[in-house]
């Protein structure tokens, strides 16, 4: 059983501008709410921020980023469970590590055997952003999972899932 995806794929291969949307939505165990945003824009160069003043201006809504990646325009910023900023800790990738390692990848329910994580999950949400200048065109990729949400959905949907598989069945009386 596998929960699906809404999407808005407006997207097209060659070098004109574009604009994709793909929500994930929890099962209805846990409400049918959106526990992943994923959008990609495509657009001019002339339309389109550079990187340094995309930073500034998601900076100045979001606060310093928890992790910068090295060489490239892209930023992450992970909170805790309590959805506080899980501050950047120099050239550390933590932050990451604490909001992926043992967590599902995207906001999708599958029916599955329990992940192991190396360690404890002490991440609430992350949001990441990164910018690629190519030629004349600028791609922004932009993404958000509320891993809270997905784990309570996770244990919402299995247990009900196991109830289901584990219940008691009355034999039937058929004629075999």
């Amino acid at each position: 059983m596998r929960t699906s995806s809404i999407t808005f794929f407006l997207r097209n291969q060659d070098d004109q501008p574009f604009d994709s949307v793909e929500l994930d939505i929890s099962t209805p165990a846990s409400g049918s709410v959106v526990t992943a945003v994923r959008r990609e824009v495509r657009l001019s160069a002339s339309d389109g921020p550079d990187g340094a003043s995309l930073r500034a201006q998601l900076e100045g809504l979001y606060g310093a980023p928890s992790e910068v990646e090295t060489g490239e325009s892209s930023w992450l910023w992970a909170t805790d469970l309590d959805y506080n900023t899980i501050p950047f800790v120099g050239d550390s990738l933590e932050p990451r590590r604490a909001c992926v390692l043992g967590l599902p990848d995207n906001g999708r329910y599958s029916y599955e055997p329990p992940l192991q994580p190396e360690g404890p999950n002490n991440c609430g949400a992350i949001y990441s952003v990164r910018h690629r200048a190519s030629g004349t065109m600028v791609t922004l990729n932009f993404r958000m999972t509320d891993y809270k949400l997905v784990e309570q959905d996770l244990e919402a949907a299995n247990s009900q899932v196991d109830e289901k598989l584990n219940a008691t069945a009355a034999p039937s009386d058929m004629k075999l």
